[in-house]
């Protein structure tokens, strides 16, 4: 707003805003009267702060969890990205329906799962009936008569072990994946599949946390995988496989880039369609012959594509190498 002009200042909206929100506040219209802007205390009728309106008003505010809670949280042995999403669920900061018809935006109230209730992070979590299917079929149980996530995070850890509140928070995880799925991709979820998710996800990052890198121990004497081994120090060491899938038809090649304290640098990973048509006519000439000799034509000519593969993947990463050096 152009001060003392009252008028928008089109070019100030324009840099700031997107089309949409530009076009919906330039339809904005200005009022008849000129006042001064001042403050104005919504908890009491005449606008003015009271200590008395203030009590009030903190007495309503539902009770924030205790320290416990918050504590309980931030050490489960789960990833970050779950945590923070407890974290804002609690804090009801997550874009809910109904927090964002308090801002203002335009969207349907209700649950878009069951189109019954309005939508809020307490609804989608545990209230919905697509929720409670997924409490009462895991091994966690549904937990009711709560008020908020708060309180039920903080009946959770009293009641749960630990193991039990690391998986009810990847159910929490997966439920809203399932929620964002069916208002972005209208894919609705099964309860089984989410479930099962939820618990190899946990499984999976649990048991990567615990070996972030190859030992010795997990790889047999007669097994030929090689552990990683760091680099002398101030040295990048850059490992490298290959994979063939008959089923796809293609050939996938990786690159990991790491340094001497094991930080991940760079990666790559670059899939090749393999020419089954060229492969399925050299076998087809191979028909005449005899069963070695059609079978090492085609494993010779199998071993010429990676060979050419590997060389232009070992290219892109001395490239990369280069890249990092300079």
């Amino acid at each position: 707003m152009v001060p003392n002009l009252r008028r928008w200042d089109f070019d100030v909206v324009a840099d700031i805003f997107n089309r949409r929100d530009r076009n919906l506040i330039l339809q904005i219209p200005f009022g008849s009267r000129i006042v001064e802007d001042g403050w104005y205390w919504l908890p009491n009728s005449k606008g003015q702060y009271t200590v008395r309106s203030c009590y009030k008003m903190l007495e309503n505010l539902p009770s924030p969890p205790n320290s416990s809670v918050w504590r309980n949280l931030w050490q489960l042995p789960v990833p970050a990205k779950v945590k923070n999403f407890l974290w804002r669920a609690m804090a009801n900061v997550v874009p809910t329906a109904d927090n964002l018809v308090q801002r203002r935006v335009e969207v349907h109230p209700l649950c878009p799962i069951c189109n019954v209730s309005t939508e809020t992070i307490y609804h989608v979590l545990l209230e919905c009936p697509f929720a409670k299917s997924c409490w009462l079929a895991s091994v966690v149980g549904f937990i009711g008569n709560c008020v908020n996530v708060g309180e039920w995070l903080e009946t959770l850890f009293t009641r749960c072990s630990k193991d039990d509140c690391s998986l009810a928070a990847m159910i929490c995880w997966g439920i809203w994946l399932n929620r964002n799925n069916r208002v972005w991709r209208n894919i609705n979820g099964r309860v089984s599949t989410l479930l099962n998710l939820a618990g190899q996800h946990l499984f999976q990052w649990q048991q990567v946390r615990k070996n972030p890198y190859f030992s010795h121990s997990l790889v047999a004497n007669d097994h030929g995988s090689v552990c990683w081994k760091r680099p002398r120090d101030g040295w990048f060491k850059c490992n490298v496989d290959a994979t063939i899938s008959r089923h796809r038809g293609t050939i996938s090649f990786g690159a990991v880039i790491r340094s001497s304290q094991g930080d991940l640098l760079q990666l790559k990973v670059l899939p090749f369609l393999v020419h089954l048509q060229l492969v399925r006519q050299r076998e087809s000439a191979c028909e005449k012959l005899s069963v070695g000799s059609c079978i090492f034509q085609f494993v010779q000519l199998l071993l010429r594509w990676i060979a050419y593969k590997c060389l232009m993947l070992y290219m892109t990463v001395l490239l990369i190498l280069m890249v990092l050096v300079l």
